[in-house]
């Protein structure tokens, strides 16, 4: 049977979770949440921080996973990557992931390949000034 590590447990990796029980793969979860709602549909559950990668790597080399996920959470992304890379489990590469997880390094990557994207401006301050028109959306 594969085995599939998932990073995050949240309601919104129920689907994800359930989705990939159906193809008959065992799923195990990690996640610093032991209350977490998606923990309930998988087979197996590992408490420990996404950002966490040698935690994360401990936990791979107890459960060997034949794929690592992040469904649909990009907290973990960057962690799968890393210890994906380093067990030669297919992945995105580190670069790709940085720039999933941080969202200025996603829209600077859009400008230089000509991909449409909203106006932006990086703040890397509370202190800073915003200089653009209002309504705005903000990502930490």
């Amino acid at each position: 049977m594969k085995k599939l590590l998932v990073l995050g447990a949240s309601i919104a990796q129920i689907p994800f979770v359930k989705t990939a029980k159906k193809m008959g793969v065992n799923v195990a979860v990690v996640d610093y949440d032991s209350e977490a709602p998606a923990i309930e549909f998988a087979d197996e559950y590992y408490n420990c921080s996404l950002l966490d990668g040698d935690g994360v790597l401990s936990i791979v080399e107890k459960y060997c996973p034949d794929g690592i996920s992040c469904g649909a959470s990009d907290v973990g992304v960057l962690t799968a990557s890393k210890v994906c890379k380093r067990l030669n489990l297919p992945s995105m590469d580190v670069d790709t992931a940085i720039k999933v997880k941080d969202k200025g390094e996603m829209i600077k990557a859009f400008e230089t390949f000509n991909v449409a994207h909203p106006r932006y401006e990086i703040i890397n301050s509370i202190d800073s000034e915003v200089n653009m028109e209002f309504p705005v959306v903000t990502k930490p």
